[in-house]
């Protein structure tokens, strides 16, 4: 019936959504349905958004859609980090100009990265943006959707490793006479 195909669909996405997935075959005496989903340990969920100062990283989702934005919010503050939400760029640009602290990272569609970038850059000039794109990925700083909440973290925190490795000033070259 129709309420099975929308049930089936509802949960096909919170499979997707959780990086596993789900089938459907018919059998002898129904439908047989197997959900698979990627097995969680503790020690996965335990990224550092934040080493070293302790203070949480601050980071910027651009998305027209309040459930996922929400959805979000919950997913990185319960990671550690300071999420705030823009449902569109004039939005998110005000939020960035009045926001006190740092602004780590942007997470928004590839037409909507460069133009708040260059309206925030005075004000937070290391800020970079995690571009969601609907083609392959060309560079660590685009994720190709769908994605999971999980791997837009993972691709969140290796950013921020990346940007933190940048800072660490090389040793001292060894002078020999």
């Amino acid at each position: 019936s129709g309420q099975d195909g929308l049930a089936l669909s509802v949960a096909h996405s919170i499979a997707a959504e959780h990086g596993g997935y789900l089938t459907a075959r018919a059998v002898t005496d129904g439908t047989r349905i197997e959900l698979l989903l990627p097995r969680v340990n503790e020690e996965s969920l335990q990224l550092d958004p934040s080493p070293g100062a302790g203070q949480a990283r601050t980071v910027l989702l651009v998305d027209g859609r309040d459930r996922v934005r929400a959805q979000l919010h919950k997913f990185f503050e319960a990671a550690g980090y300071n999420l705030l939400e823009a449902s569109d760029r004039e939005e998110a640009s005000a939020l960035g100009q009045v926001h006190e602290g740092p602004l780590d990272l942007l997470i928004a569609e590839a037409g909507d990265c460069e133009p708040i970038l260059s309206e925030l850059h005075s004000k937070h000039p290391g800020l970079e943006c995690l571009t969601l794109v609907d083609l392959p990925e060309s560079s660590l700083n685009e994720i190709r959707r769908p994605f999971t909440q999980q791997e837009l973290l993972q691709r969140t925190a290796i950013l921020f490793a990346r940007k933190d490795a940048a800072r660490v000033p090389a040793p001292d070259a060894v002078q020999t006479e």
